[in-house]
């Protein structure tokens, strides 16, 4: 057990009260009788009292009841844990020191650190040095985690990586499955590419100041970094977010080396998972639900599979190469509304509509181009087969492009779209821009690379809340307005949002101090920063 300390500032009337009810949640120690003994002692000016668990003793304990534990798991592991428990103390204490009562858990009482003077304290240690910057802030927080901690967390962290291992030496003591030295090669490859991308992340001593400050600022020094983002790259794309409409704006670029090796564990998972389903399939076991997977995945790997797969291909391959790793996500509310059936005129005539778009950098036209010959034909194939399944054909639709300024935007022509809602693809031999409006995308195009704004390498993000409100205000006026339009014959929607439109109308006033959020993640003079600001007005 590390050491842990909960310490609250109480008044000095009110202390040996507190003191009491935080040592009676202790008390349920006593429980243990021969497990336990009390402790106390003084330490730092205050005296403190609790109970140790003892590890032997439990262990000894546990030990009696052996034939319950070997059946939960094998006496093997059992023998490894009671083992480590015989080496190990548990202590619990609480008491008072100065103006707080504590509360210490740890592995024993050395682990007990409390000092009397601040010059010996964790706040003279350099460790510490990071919050001299906001030593004149209103401080709501201040947050010290060191590297050998963080690195302990890390090592401890599991992801796919164990369970891949548990089962491939699971089916190496199996029978029922047959030869399975192909598929534990392949969770042996998914353990390895997790490794990997492990391998890319870092930990520095984490340094964390909540503060107040035009709303609260939230600063944090090093920590864990999963390496990611790519923080020497100056972002070309930072003005796109400037525009007082944007109600979200996130630019960000990736680390090449990151991408490449996060795109080779998800495809060892996928390949290994179909590779296991395959296996699945062939074992012989005649109950009805078996027929019924086999038959899936019959289909599955028959029909849709070889499609699938040359949907993934033609994504990670030429389109991953034919963009660049900076990528730029803008929503605003500019749209027009769509004129879809059942929607008054007046609604489509002076709603507004979200608008949303990703633009990437282009680094090579021709192979965004190949991508899209591949996926056309995917889907095309796909479609074809699904046409043969339900006994009704769906055509593939027909792409229309039109051109402007150098930019060919590519859409189907589907039911309600307009130039403002129209999901689309615009290229140019400088940038990739995927919308739901092709208005949003061409006056994006015109400001990619032109507009700088201020360049923030790393991870750039920020919420705009007074135009999130205003939107919010509009569309509640308007479905006011409109109401009866809106809801027509349909009295129970009609009345329900008369009865919750004072409700609503609170959700969006709840908004009225919130500007923005940001949040800014980086590298300074070689440390992660990352910075959050909830922005009042």
């Amino acid at each position: 057990m590390p050491p842990l300390y909960f310490a609250y500032r109480v008044d000095e009337d009110k202390r040996e009260s507190a003191l009491q009810q935080m040592a009676s949640s202790v008390e349920f120690l006593g429980m243990f009788e021969d497990n336990v003994e009390p402790v106390d002692f003084e330490h730092a000016g205050g005296t403190f009292a609790g109970y140790r668990v003892l590890g032997a003793k439990l262990a000894e304990s546990l030990g009696e009841d052996r034939e319950g534990l070997d059946e939960l798991t094998d006496p093997e592991t059992v023998d490894k844990l009671l083992a480590a428990m015989a080496k190990k103390d548990l202590v619990v204490v609480t008491g008072i020191l100065g103006e707080y009562v504590v509360l210490f858990v740890g592995s024993s009482k050395d682990d007990f650190q409390l000092v009397n003077t601040n010059s010996e304290s964790l706040a003279a240690n350099d460790s510490l040095a990071f919050s001299d910057a906001y030593a004149t802030k209103d401080v709501a927080a201040l947050i010290h985690g060191g590297k050998p901690a963080l690195d302990a967390m890390k090592t401890a962290a599991t992801g796919l990586a164990d369970i891949a291992k548990g089962i491939r030496d699971g089916l190496g003591e199996s029978e029922g499955l047959g030869d399975t030295r192909d598929l534990e090669a392949m969770l042996q490859i998914v353990a390895e590419r997790e490794d990997a991308l492990r391998k890319l992340s870092s930990n520095e001593a984490l340094g964390l100041v909540a503060y107040f400050e035009e709303g609260l600022k939230i600063e944090s020094h090093g920590g864990a970094d999963n390496g990611a983002l790519d923080y020497k790259t100056t972002p070309t794309l930072a003005g796109l977010g400037q525009s007082s409409d944007v109600v979200l704006f996130a630019n960000m670029t990736v680390d090449a080396a990151y991408d490449e090796k996060a795109q080779a564990y998800f495809e060892s998972i996928v390949e290994t998972s179909y590779a296991m389903a395959l296996k699945v399939s062939q074992v012989e076991m005649e109950v009805p639900e078996m027929e019924q997977f086999k038959e899936m995945f019959s289909l599955f790997d028959t029909k849709f599979r070889p499609d699938l797969v040359g949907l993934w291909d033609a994504y990670s391959g030429d389109f991953a190469v034919g963009v660049g790793q900076e990528s730029a996500l803008v929503v605003d509310l500019k749209g027009s509304m769509p004129a879809v059936p059942g929607v008054p005129q007046e609604v489509v005539d002076n709603g507004r509509f979200v608008r949303a778009s990703m633009v990437m950098p282009v680094t090579d036209r021709a192979k965004i181009q190949d991508a899209w010959k591949k996926m056309n034909e995917s889907t095309t194939s796909l479609l074809a087969k699904i046409s043969e399944m339900n006994g009704e054909e769906i055509p593939m639709q027909k792409p229309i492009s039109s051109e402007k300024d150098g930019f060919v935007t590519w859409f189907f022509s589907l039911p309600f779209t307009s130039d403002d809602f129209m999901p689309s693809v615009t290229l140019s031999d400088k940038w990739f821009i995927a919308s739901t409006s092709k208005t949003q995308a061409l006056e994006l195009a015109a400001k990619a690379g032109v507009e700088a704004g201020t360049p923030r390498p790393g991870l750039w993000m920020d919420m705009n809340f007074v135009a999130l409100q205003q939107y919010a205000k509009e569309t509640l006026a308007m479905v006011e307005e409109n109401s009866t339009a809106i809801f027509g014959e349909n009295e129970f929607a009609l009345n329900e949002f008369q009865e919750n439109k004072e409700l609503y109308g609170k959700y969006i006033a709840s908004l009225d101090d919130l500007d923005k959020i940001t949040v800014h993640t980086r590298r300074e003079g070689g440390e992660l920063r990352s910075s959050v600001h909830f922005k009042t007005r």
